[in-house]
């Protein structure tokens, strides 16, 4: 069975679910999505092509051996198929379009650079509106460092220590959702914690390395 059978089998048990009445929330979550889309025309045939591959769902389903159901007998029972069907096509094509400009809408500036024996690191800051983001992209000089990669805030107030969560891998790209920006001044820190992060409220391993925000 191949992948675009796969995915078209879990849309169709996903959307029984949903417009059963089992789930209507999922379904109630996608309609102010659908509003930031223009009203189109599908293309000529789009729906003719879905009715195909629902027949050949709902046989497989059957187990008929017995030639093609009656095409107006399948759209009286599962009249909520289409709909769903496309629905489902709309939130893919949101996620296409918006997911990108969420995170990595045009070039993150750098907002502060540090080096040391563990490696480099770069950051990038990513602000839009209420939602604020850390790019982190972290070089290691050894690839057998033990224990977890942890990125503190320092206010220049001298206020205590925020962590902004932990490396997700040594030599990959880490997106940090913050809950406010952090503006020129602030010194960021990276320390080298136990598995699952520092116990304590601050570094409890050793500071590697720190930059400030420019």
């Amino acid at each position: 069975m191949g992948d675009r059978h796969r995915l078209l089998q879990r849309l169709w048990l996903f959307r029984r679910r949903v417009f059963s009445g089992k789930d209507a929330s999922d379904a109630e979550l996608l309609l102010p999505a659908t509003e930031l889309l223009k009203p189109q025309n599908p293309p000529p045939g789009l729906l003719c092509r879905i009715e195909e591959e629902i027949e050949v769902i709902e046989m497989q389903r059957l187990g008929s051996k017995a030639g093609r159901p009656d095409r107006s007998r399948l759209r009286s029972r599962y009249p909520w198929f289409i709909t769903g069907l496309l629905t489902g096509a709309v939130a893919s094509a949101l996620l296409l379009i918006l997911l990108p400009q969420t995170i990595f809408r045009g070039s993150p500036a750098p907002v502060a650079a540090m080096a040391g024996p563990a490696g480099a690191v770069v950051v990038k800051a990513d602000n839009q509106g209420n939602r604020h983001y850390l790019i982190v992209e972290f070089q290691p000089m050894m690839s057998d460092q033990d224990g977890a990669m942890e990125l503190w805030a320092l206010a220049p107030e001298g206020e205590a220590p925020r962590s902004l969560g932990l490396l997700t891998e040594k030599g990959a790209v880490t997106v940090l959702a913050l809950s406010d920006p952090l503006e020129a001044g602030y010194v960021l820190a990276l320390s080298r914690e136990p598995d699952g992060g520092s116990p304590g409220s601050g570094p409890s391993g050793p500071v590697l390395m720190t930059a400030e925000i420019r």
